[in-house]
């Protein structure tokens, strides 16, 4: 079935690139945007091919395979929110797109990690895996063993290492722009929380104060805009 819904998505967005709407609410406000704003059909065939992969339990098998995974999820809706509120495409845009994707998506996914586990799900690359000495049916047993740990902790430095560059690249793009970089601002709380001692991911919820995600994008728009 999920199958079905991700091609009748695919179809709706050939569809409207050929000038044929109507085809429920959702879609046609999802025709309206793409047409209102140019954003290009490639972008949605990623995001939608990729989304193909969580309907599986199939092995991430490489770091690799799952950077085209995060540059077609997190990275493509980056890029259209920056086209969105930018009116255009740039390659110092796309860049930065490409390591705030990835910095988000590894995020979001380790956020995920005991629910995807308990669902047979595991995103970390068994290459990562079996670099520390880990298996992916530890995972999917919910063993909290060292090697998944540290497998773990790869994937949080890999992720703020990608944080770090996107910060980097945003200070020079145009500031109409940055809304659509935000929430890479959000990473370093959640990353901060899952390094606590005595932090357990496959018990340990991450989330943050309702109060603190505002506050913490207000405070990250007004140092980027005082910059300029």
């Amino acid at each position: 079935m999920g199958e079905v819904r991700l091609q009748w998505w695919r179809d709706v967005v050939e569809k409207t690139m050929a000038g044929e709407v109507s085809h429920g609410p959702v879609a046609d406000a999802l025709a309206d945007t793409i047409s209102h704003f140019g954003l290009p059909r490639v972008l949605f065939q990623e995001l939608i091919d990729a989304r193909t992969f969580d309907l599986y339990n199939d092995p991430m098998a490489t770091l690799t395979q799952f950077e085209i995974y995060l540059d077609s999820t997190s990275g493509s809706l980056i890029r259209l929110a920056a086209q969105i509120v930018g009116g255009r495409e740039t390659q110092e845009i796309n860049e930065t797109a490409t390591h705030a994707g990835r910095a988000y998506g590894i995020t979001g996914l380790l956020r995920s990690f005991a629910h995807h586990a308990f669902r047979g799900q595991v995103y970390l690359p068994l290459e990562v895996l079996a670099r520390h000495g880990a298996t992916r049916d530890e995972v999917i047993s919910g063993r909290s063993r060292e090697g998944v740990k540290r497998a773990l902790r790869e994937m949080r430095d890999l992720a703020r290492f990608h944080m770090m560059e996107a910060q980097r690249r945003m200070v020079s793009l145009p500031k109409n722009v940055l809304p659509a970089f935000m929430p890479v601002e959000m990473i370093p709380s959640y990353l901060t929380r899952m390094e606590r001692p005595g932090y357990d991911p496959f018990v340990t919820p991450i989330q943050l104060p309702q109060l603190l995600r505002p506050w913490t994008i207000w405070r990250a728009a007004k140092r980027l805009g005082s910059r300029r």
